[in-house]
């Protein structure tokens, strides 16, 4: 089992770091969006964690572009690399769990309850899939090489089977990009009839605000964006204790 965390500069995330770095049953990577420095003391600190970048050449001449541009105005992020390096490098993982660093839940066993308790679909996310009005929210600026319907959600945080991330590389031998995250997660789901579950409860806490109004509200079989201050990732998990 995998997990992978999304991040621009490591060195800024240094608590979620700690957390991973105890965790036991699943292999962690951190895939580094900046390349500016080779980040060699972190490397060096988090021994358990594997650390990956990769240039921005490799994502735009092979078509792992586009998945935040709508957002980021940037062909190529942190998102286009972990899907990058799962697909076509590292894809021997029957699942993979993707992050992004402001992703908050209590601990390591919260991941494997809910891999136990869906342990056969393709894609698990925050998503109704329910069929888009192409004339609401942000479609008018997305292009999608399929007919519709198309679906959406949020996509902080997404589990992707083998089976998934072979399907994208399809999408991308023919089309030679992605589309916006959250639009292209549920609605390759649907296209290519893999298996998902419509709003799994432990994902409906991410969401787009006020992840967490209190923290006597946390569950500790949830998970909850955003969550940007660490150290309320930190405090959370003691209160719970």
């Amino acid at each position: 089992m995998a997990l992978c965390l999304i991040t621009y500069k490591p060195d800024e995330k240094r608590e979620y770091l700690k957390f991973l770095n105890t965790f036991e049953h699943f292999d962690i990577y951190v895939i580094i969006d900046d390349n500016s420095t080779n980040y060699e003391d972190i490397k060096k600190q988090f021994t358990k964690i594997n650390f990956i970048q990769i240039g921005d050449d490799v994502c735009m001449n092979s078509g792992f572009i586009n998945l935040s541009y709508i957002t980021l105005k940037k062909h190529i992020t942190g998102w286009d690399k972990a899907i990058y390096y799962f697909t076509k490098i590292k894809n021997d993982y029957l699942n993979v769990w993707f992050l992004e660093d402001d992703v908050y839940f209590y601990s390591e066993n919260t991941l494997l309850k809910i891999d136990d308790k869906y342990e056969n679909e393709d894609i698990l996310c925050n998503s109704s899939f329910k069929e888009a009005k192409l004339d609401e929210w942000l479609w008018k600026y997305i292009y999608i090489e399929f007919e519709p319907p198309y679906f959406c959600g949020m996509m902080c945080c997404i589990r992707l089977s083998k089976k998934y991330m072979d399907c994208i590389s399809n999408y991308i031998e023919k089309n030679k990009t992605m589309f916006f995250l959250e639009a292209f997660f549920p609605s390759l789901a649907k296209h290519y009839r893999l298996k998902f579950i419509e709003n799994p409860i432990e994902f409906l806490t991410v969401t787009h605000r006020n992840a967490v109004p209190n923290h006597n509200d946390i569950n500790l079989d949830y998970l909850y964006h955003p969550v940007k201050d660490l150290r309320l990732h930190n405090l959370y998990r003691v209160m719970k204790k």
